[in-house]
């Protein structure tokens, strides 16, 4: 368990595209297909299989599933793309994904930008991404916060797990017609029996007093690919201060420890090593801490 404090001081924004090997395994399937049914000119007949097998690939993992008169499309496919309709009557738009055998869902937003009010929290239209069971029994990501999107933020992605289903809600409210509001995501399938795992940072105000950061039930992994797991924070204080972080961790914690003027992996890295105790501070009024731990060591 990591125990930090920080505090204010006198003033003076994810993620690659996870692309499975089951949409490339189709390929190679198109692929060997085509070729074993040349009987001749194998060159030229080759050479069109092979543009026809991409050719469908990427028409189908570049489909457009969007709204037209119904306010909530159900997906099964492989693969696709998501943007919300600017000429759909709805005030919500859902996306409902549905997984079979032994896959999961990865969607990776690649364009984001939604209203968002003066205050930072999402009031006027937002997305929320959430799971389901099979009882439509809802199952957020995010335990620590309400999961709901808005403003600019850079492109990132969010898995599904446990073979639930994932929901894609986006509330847009009275502002469907503002052309500027919008956001871009690519879909696919992934691995059930692979981890797969990536959300926003937790957000933490700053304060004075001391805060535990460990990985619980309420501070569940950020970020994880397989066996190497990740915590994000944020801490934020008023935009007139700057912040000040101390650290002091227990013994038996072997995680990476580190620290970032600004958003995690946005803001310059001002601190990664593993020390017990430090202190450090920023230029700004926000910090970012990533805690990196390995399987063997949760």
């Amino acid at each position: 368990m990591f125990c930090l404090m920080w505090s204010g001081k006198t003033k003076i924004s994810f993620s690659k595209m996870y692309w499975t090997n089951h949409l490339s395994k189709a390929v190679k399937i198109c692929l060997y297909e085509t070729f074993s049914k040349q009987s001749q000119d194998i060159y030229t007949g080759g050479l069109q299989g092979t543009t026809t097998c991409f050719v469908r690939f990427k028409s189908r993992c570049n489909y457009l599933y969007t709204h037209g008169q119904a306010c909530t499309i159900h997906l099964h496919t492989a693969c696709g793309t998501l943007m919300p309709s600017k000429h759909s009557p709805c005030e919500r738009l859902l996306w409902i994904f549905k997984p079979v055998g032994q896959y999961n869902y990865n969607i990776t937003f690649t364009q984001f930008s939604l209203r968002q009010s003066r205050s930072g929290y999402c009031i006027s239209e937002y997305v929320e991404i959430y799971m389901m069971n099979f009882n439509d029994t809802k199952i957020p990501i995010d335990k620590t916060s309400d999961g709901k999107l808005c403003g600019w933020v850079k492109p990132f992605s969010v898995f599904s797990h446990s073979f639930h289903g994932f929901v894609v809600k986006y509330d847009r409210g009275n502002h469907s017609n503002h052309s500027n509001n919008s956001f871009y995501a690519h879909f696919q399938i992934t691995d059930a029996r692979r981890a797969y795992k990536e959300v926003t940072p937790y957000l933490i105000p700053a304060s004075n007093q001391a805060k535990p950061l460990n990985n619980d039930e309420f501070y569940v992994y950020t970020n994880q690919y397989d066996d190497i797991k990740q915590t994000r924070y944020l801490i934020r204080s008023d935009i007139a201060y700057k912040v000040i972080v101390q650290w002091k961790s227990q013994r038996n914690i072997s995680a990476t420890f580190s620290v970032y003027d600004g958003p995690p992996l946005i803001g310059k890295e001002l601190f990664i090593r593993y020390n017990r105790r430090g202190q450090i501070q920023t230029t700004g009024f926000q910090c970012g801490i990533i805690l990196i731990w390995r399987e063997s060591d949760a």
